[in-house]
């Protein structure tokens, strides 16, 4: 058989592919992916996908899931297909809200692959797991970089929102959040550092009194205004307390 005659059977294979399939067969290939039990002698966990056969026209091996799962859903998915398995990665992490059928490596990978393949469609989801997930296997610095990857939207700038409103939020990560909003709505930049003025002033005030927290603080304070001020008008950011200087820190 060829190797053109392997790639037509393949695009036929998951060309009998409904959404819950292409999720089903996405959740257990990275079940398996980081299976204990798993050796040589068992197909490849995305069965019936190789890496022989995606890379074969490459040099270099298959280095990640999400780099994989991307040739993968290039070279054999249909367009119908690939709109179909973008929606079923946020299936997939739906389901998992209140699982653990997965390891952390295996989440990561499928917050990823939301880039990989632009399944903007699955943002949604993605926030939905991060913000609610109690299985500790979440990751928020992959979530908003996976955020930030995007194009302005209204679907990225309120999917971050409830991101930073989710149980799970940590506070620290609230200069990116503002970053990714006013990248997103940079017309209501005064709006967003008014709504977020009250926890920033809450988490200047919960550091301790050590110089490296304080210098952190401060850096990602610089970073933010380097940031905002490099996407909007000076009218939407001056007088905030983005641009005021600090007094000493209180001390817990």
């Amino acid at each position: 058989m060829t190797g053109n005659d392997i790639d037509e059977r393949i695009k036929k294979h998951f060309a009998t592919f409904d959404r819950a399939e292409f999720a089903g067969w996405l959740k257990k290939g990275l079940r398996d992916s980081y299976s204990p039990s798993r050796d040589s002698e068992n197909p490849h966990p995305f069965d019936p996908v190789y890496p022989e056969i995606v890379y074969q026209d490459m040099v270099g091996d298959y280095v990640t899931v999400p780099d994989f799962l991307g040739r993968v859903y290039d070279k054999f998915f249909s367009d119908s297909g690939k709109q179909m398995f973008r929606g079923a990665i946020g299936d997939v992490l739906s389901s998992q809200i209140n699982q653990t059928e997965l390891t952390a490596e295996a989440f990561k990978d499928l917050i990823y692959l939301i880039p990989t393949v632009s399944a903007e469609e699955s943002l949604d989801s993605l926030v939905s797991f991060e913000g609610e997930t109690k299985s500790g296997k979440g990751d928020l610095y992959a979530t908003l970089a996976v955020l930030r990857h995007f194009k302005p939207s209204k679907t990225v700038y309120e999917a971050t929102e409830r991101l930073a409103d989710s149980s799970n939020f940590d506070e620290g990560y609230l200069f990116e959040v503002i970053g990714i909003l006013v990248e997103n709505q940079p017309f209501n930049t005064g709006n967003i550092l008014r709504r977020f003025e009250p926890r920033i002033e809450k988490l200047r005030n919960s550091i301790p009194d050590d110089v490296k927290e304080r210098e952190a603080f401060s850096r990602a304070k610089r970073d933010c205004f380097r940031r905002v001020s490099g996407i909007t008008d000076v009218v939407q950011y001056g007088g905030t307390w983005l641009t005021q200087d600090y007094g000493p820190l209180k001390v817990k």
